[in-house]
């Protein structure tokens, strides 16, 4: 919950919103499909809590809708489940190990990420039709999809780059005290 609300003030602070409700680089979304990747059902809780606490902490309207804020928490959490539920059901089990690749090669895990980043931005843009009467904008669909997919890949990239680092780091740490 606290890394999903420090990537949203952050996502705050440093590539500020192009719309009401979109942003083009949204960083929370990577959270999302790497903490679901490495925790599975188990990151649900944490990710939704995470989700509404930025909610009423970002948006100074929540008061005003709550119903429409937790359901559109709700609706940005579960795509990913849901994906890989659904394809887990027609006999694909994306975060599976290969015995070929002893780990989830990284094609699942962004095949993973890309079809629940479609996913998000209807099942958002349908919870403000329902709930806010709001019509569904295909301009905010785009930037839900091209937000949550950059954001996923800078952040992944940036966690990648942050493993390198670290790994050669102590590498170097282990070479020279031995």
């Amino acid at each position: 919950m606290a890394i999903y609300v420090f990537l949203f003030a952050f996502q705050d602070w440093g590539f500020r919103q192009n719309s009401a409700a979109a942003s083009l680089i949204f960083l929370p979304h990577g959270w999302r499909v790497v903490s679901f990747f490495l925790f599975r059902f188990r990151a649900l809780p944490g990710l939704l809590v995470g989700h509404i606490a930025t909610c009423v902490l970002f948006f100074p309207n929540f008061t005003e809708m709550p119903w429409t804020y937790v359901a559109t928490c709700i609706a940005s959490v579960t795509p990913l489940p849901l994906v890989y539920l659904a394809l887990y059901a027609l006999g694909w089990d994306l975060l599976a190990p290969r015995k070929a690749y002893p780990v989830v090669p990284w094609t699942s895990f962004a095949l993973l990420g890309v079809i629940a980043t479609a996913l998000n931005g209807v099942a958002v843009s349908s919870v403000y039709l329902v709930t806010a009467s709001r019509d569904i904008d295909v301009n905010q669909l785009v930037q839900y999809a091209v937000g949550d997919l950059i954001g996923m890949i800078v952040f992944v990239g940036a966690l990648l780059f942050y493993f390198r680092w670290d790994r050669r780091r102590r590498l170097a740490a282990s070479t020279q005290s031995g």
